[in-house]
């Protein structure tokens, strides 16, 4: 049985992450490329989506996220090329997958 604690994390990490998918998904092509506080739109949902691995990703584990470095992703430079919906996408999906794994491999004591 899971923890209590754990589960309402889990539903919690899920109704946010549900929002951001959504976002990509109705996001007009024109705002996706658009900038807003000096980064464009697809750019700062890489930033928040990457993120997760700053939590669930387990020490020495090689980041999911291959396409930009550190410094496009941590909202430091402009990347050269920007990334599709598509592909977005596909990297929320590998993030929420390691943050289910992540969730699901702690404990009420092990968060404390």
């Amino acid at each position: 049985m899971i923890d209590p604690t754990i589960a309402c994390f889990r539903e919690e990490f899920d109704r946010f992450f549900s929002l951001i998918e959504k976002q990509i998904d109705v996001c007009p092509d024109s705002l996706w490329k658009q900038n807003a506080g000096g980064y464009p739109f697809w750019q700062q949902m890489l930033h928040v989506i990457a993120c997760v691995e700053l939590y669930a990703l387990q020490e020495g584990e090689a980041s999911r996220q291959t396409r930009y470095d550190e410094s496009v992703v941590m909202l430091s430079r402009l990347p050269q090329k920007e990334m599709s919906k598509e592909d977005m996408r596909s990297l929320a999906c590998d993030m929420k997958e390691l943050a289910h794994a992540f969730i699901a491999s702690q404990t009420t004591a092990s968060l404390t």
